[in-house]
Order: C-alpha cells, then structure tokens, then sequence
C-alpha cells in the first residue's frame, strides 16, 4: 500500500528495422557481410517501461481502494513488498478518518526513464513526479523495476527525493550506465552512516543536503516529544535483520561526473527506554499493530529506510531522498 522534470529525458524511441526485398528469377546467394547488426536495445523498450509505471499506479490504486493488500503481489517485489505488507498491518489500526486517507488514489507523472542496455541489467529506474494525499504537494520519486529473475517487472525500491537526481552517464546509443562492481563495496559503509544520522553525528560520510537535514530535524523532535520522561538510541542493523525478505538490494547507475548513484536500503533500529521510575511509553498507531495498546517499560522500533545517494568520485557522499517505513515493534508492558 504505496500512495508514498528535470532533464530532458533520454530519447529510447524504439526502432524499427524494415527488411524490404524484391521478386526475383535468379537464385539469390547468401552474404553474412552484407547483412546489418541488428540496433542495440534496453533492457525494455521506452513503450514497456511507460506500460509497467501505469500498470502500477493502476493496480495500487485499486487496492488501497479496496483495502486490499493481495493486489500487491502483481505489482510488487521484495523488500519493497515486504515492507508495504506491514504498512498495510499498520494502517489496519488507524481511526477510519486516517484510513480514508489511504484509500484515496495517488498518481505519477513526468517520468523520466533510466534504462540500462539489455544484457547488462535485470532492471531499469523512473524519475517520476508523485501527487496525492501522502504527499500534500507533488513530490519527486524515484522507482526502481526489477524483473529478477522472472519475466514480470515488478517495483521493488520506491524513494523520495529531496533534491536532484545527478546526471547519469550514458553510452554510446544513450543507455543509462552501470557502475563498476566495486561500486558497491561502499554499501555498508553508506548504510552505518545513516545510523550515525539519526544518533546526530554528521561524521564525513554524508555532506549536508536536504534530505540530511531532514533526518536530523526528525530525531530531534523525537528527542523533544520523549524529553524529560524518555530518551532514543539508534544502531545500525542493516546485515542483521530478522526478515530474511529485508535483506538489502542495491542498484548502482554512473554519473556523468564519475561518481555513483546508489539506490539502497538501511536498516535502523531505535530503542526507547524510560529515565524516571514512574515514566512509561505511549506507542503510536503504528506500533500498536505489533504491541498492543499497552503502557511500556521500553519500545523498540526497527526502521527499512529505502535510499538514494550521490557518492561522489572523492568518496563522499550525499543523502539525496529517503523513505522511512516501521518494519516491526517490541516492548515490555509496564508494571507500574
């Protein structure tokens, strides 16, 4: 349940080669030189990739309403599907007001697709414009289509995005370019940082941006809404998540500039533990979906935050957007 232009696009119109041949009363001979190699292709076609975007928003749309989680399956592939099934678990403790919002349709406009050359990606991205009550004002997103090893391309990375997308590098017949494997011998690293957001260090991992900002905004009012009765701790627990459907998946796309665009999933897990004698936890709505309506010693909190960065050619990095979803929750009820 995901109700969660820039550049000028790249010109991926498809072609088509006409083979064109004339009658003849002569044997005609075979000459392999002759013959044209056949035109480089995506791994999907502008049309395809234009086809699986709307299916998409149709398909959720109609699911959220009909407050139906299923649906989802045909659309979408873990962890992104993993986490919108929790959200859906979540959602099913809201007020009937607050689940109207969800219901409502969500839409998404302007794409602007990144598709790597066939042969080189199971998977291609869209940079599109989001509206809809999730959103107050229209937002920019990034997706990613994965097909795995299936015939279907399903989304299994949704992002928001605080600031743009960098150039991407392309090649020669203007297919979106992979990074080097190496590329993504800097995830954990990434991932960590994130972790050390949240904890309110801002160490040499990410440079200021506004999605940064944003992170450390939403810790500190955190720490206003706990103070003086509660405080917050967090930890990275990107490689030791419980739900095997979680397990991160990283996408990579050079840029233009020689850095890396990486789209990716940290996992942060925040601990809430009271400081007086007489104090308990409130949990959310969210939360209660896991724990109950029940007053607390301690809450815990386990975070998928799907993100894009911008590593640059130096080794530093920009937070360009994240998505942060409550995958799980746990606590001892108080005693008082």
């Amino acid at each position: 349940m995901r109700s969660h232009t820039r550049t000028t696009g790249l010109l991926m119109a498809a072609t088509v080669l006409l083979l064109s041949g004339c009658t003849t009363t002569r044997v005609a001979h075979h000459n392999p030189s002759a013959e044209k190699p056949a035109p480089p292709a995506g791994v999907v076609t502008l049309a395809q990739a234009r086809q699986a975007l709307a299916r998409y928003v149709v398909v959720n749309n109609a699911a959220n309403a009909k407050d139906l989680a299923q649906p989802l399956q045909q659309i979408e592939a873990d962890p992104l599907l993993a986490i919108d099934e929790q959200v859906d678990r979540q959602v099913r403790t809201y007020s009937a007001k607050d689940r109207k919002q969800f219901e409502k349709p969500f839409y998404y406009t302007h794409p602007h697709f990144l598709i790597p050359a066939k042969g080189t990606a199971t998977w291609f991205a869209a940079e599109v414009t989001g509206s809809g009550p999730a959103w107050g004002t229209p937002t920019q997103r990034l997706l990613i289509f994965d097909r795995g090893h299936g015939t279907t391309y399903k989304i299994t990375t949704t992002v928001d995005l605080a600031s743009p997308l960098p150039a991407i590098a392309t090649d020669h017949h203007g297919y979106a370019r992979l990074a080097p494997p190496t590329a993504t011998s800097a995830t954990s690293q990434l991932a960590a940082g994130i972790a050390d957001l949240y904890n309110g260090s801002h160490q040499a991992v990410y440079g200021p941006s506004p999605a940064r900002t944003w992170v450390t905004r939403d810790t500190q009012d955190t720490a206003k809404h706990l103070a003086p009765y509660a405080e917050a701790t967090y930890r990275d627990t990107t490689t030791s998540t419980p739900n095997p459907r979680l397990n991160t998946r990283t996408y990579t796309l050079a840029t233009q500039d020689g850095g890396t665009l990486v789209i990716t999933q940290a996992k942060v897990q925040m601990s809430v533990f009271t400081t007086t004698p007489t104090a308990y936890i409130t949990p959310g709505d969210a939360e209660t979906a896991y724990t109950g309506h029940h007053h607390l010693d301690n809450l815990t909190d386990d975070y998928t935050d799907e993100t894009a960065i911008d590593l640059r050619p130096t080794g530093t990095a920009r937070l360009l957007g994240l998505d942060q979803d409550l995958s799980d929750a746990h606590g001892n009820p108080t005693q008082n």
